[in-house]
Parts: structure tokens; C-alpha cells; sequence
């Protein structure tokens, strides 16, 4: 499974920069957006689902079937 830190590493930018692009938040230059998000399909990264509801604390289990 390829992480956020792989796609920077990849892409020689700081997770930050990765994450930003990722989330439209802006402050990287169009070259390294594109650089990103090319990097993003030839890795095929795909955001952990868990990890993300971990850090926003909002796990949905009220949602799982009984």
C-alpha cells in the first residue's frame, strides 16, 4: 500500500506539500501539482480510510450492520 510519504518522497516535496495538493489547500506551484497528482496515479495511492477517521476522530461505527 503506497502512503502519503512515499508519493513526497517520490516527488522529492515534504508530506505537507503532498497533502495540501490532496486537499486543494493551494500554496504549491502548478508544476509541483501536477508533479503530485502524476505521482499520485503511478503509484496508485490510495487515502487509508481508517487513518483518516482516526485523526478526525469520527470512526462511524453506529453505521456498522449488527
Amino acid at each position: 500500500m503506497t502512503t502519503i510519504r512515499d508519493v513526497a518522497l517520490a516527488c522529492n516535496v515534504s508530506i505537507a506539500t503532498v497533502s495540501n495538493v490532496l486537499n486543494h489547500k493551494g500554496g504549491a506551484s502548478k508544476e509541483t501539482e501536477r508533479l503530485v497528482l502524476k505521482k499520485v496515479k503511478e503509484l496508485n495511492y490510495r487515502p487509508n480510510d481508517a487513518a483518516r477517521n482516526l485523526r478526525m476522530q469520527k470512526t462511524c461505527t453506529h453505521l456498522a450492520p449488527r
